[in-house]
């Protein structure tokens, strides 16, 4: 699927369906609180998954997904992704890994805040 610079993806409260995956452009996630002010969660380029969400059992899209360029996306409604994760061992292992990623940096990152704290009398 394509979507056109500043195009809605999905929006926060939509139906969690799919996954996709950017084969080409720049996504930004974002979410609107309650009180309508708007933050940016992240902005994921080629080779990044968004939407994973719909596996982990979210019925609603908790974030919305614009896309910032032109994008060449890949649409993977949430039963195939499953099978083929069942199926494709490697590209399970793949895609666990790429989940795993940004969890264990944010850890890495959190020890090293911890132990190099600069100390202040």
């Amino acid at each position: 699927m394509t979507a056109a610079r500043k195009q809605t993806i999905f929006a926060q409260g939509e139906a969690a369906d799919a996954v996709f995956y950017i084969q080409r452009g720049k996504v930004r996630l974002s979410v609107v609180s309650q009180a309508g002010k708007e933050a940016t969660i992240g902005i994921l380029n080629e080779g990044n998954f968004f939407g994973e969400g719909a596996l982990a059992g979210q019925t609603l899209r908790m974030l919305s997904a614009a896309a910032m360029t032109d994008c060449e996306l890949l649409r993977v409604d949430k039963k195939a992704m499953m099978d083929a994760l069942h199926r494709e061992h490697a590209f399970s292992d793949m895609f666990v890994a790429y989940l795993l990623a940004p969890e264990c940096s944010l850890r890495r990152d959190l020890v090293d805040q911890l132990f190099n704290l600069v100390r202040r009398d």
